[in-house]
């Protein structure tokens, strides 16, 4: 068995599905971003959680949600429209870890700057 870790950027919400047999299931996609000679390149993983984690976790996993992921990878290859040879790059997740929301990290930035703002005008008050 092959084991894969990444760290990434959910593209989209999280979707919840139903296999065939009824067992749910979690899809979603990361972006993986990493330098290549100087330029920022951005390799897309799709990602399969299955059973009771990814029906709990799939309203957790929004659009720039920070996730660390391991599992099991497969890479297919297709023909695009154009015939050319493209690859799909998948994992079966096996553990999941939220690293970062980009809501909550907004949220504490707010609270932050509510927080100075308080304590700078409370500093002007001449009484």
């Amino acid at each position: 068995m092959i084991k894969t870790i990444a760290i990434g950027t959910l593209g989209r919400d999280a979707e919840l599905k139903q296999s065939q047999s009824g067992k749910p299931y979690c899809k979603f996609s990361i972006a993986i971003n990493k330098k290549v000679k100087g330029e920022k390149v951005t390799i897309w993983m799709n990602c399969l959680l299955f059973g009771n984690a990814g029906a709990s976790l799939h309203q957790y996993l929004v659009k720039g949600s920070k996730v660390f992921v391991e599992g099991e990878p497969e890479i297919k290859t297709y023909q695009d429209k154009m015939g050319n040879v493209k690859i799909d790059l998948s994992m079966i997740v096996q553990m999941i870890d939220l690293i970062g929301d980009k809501r909550q990290e907004k949220a504490e930035s707010m609270a932050q700057f509510m927080n100075d703002l308080a304590q700078d005008s409370h500093d002007d008050i001449p009484f």
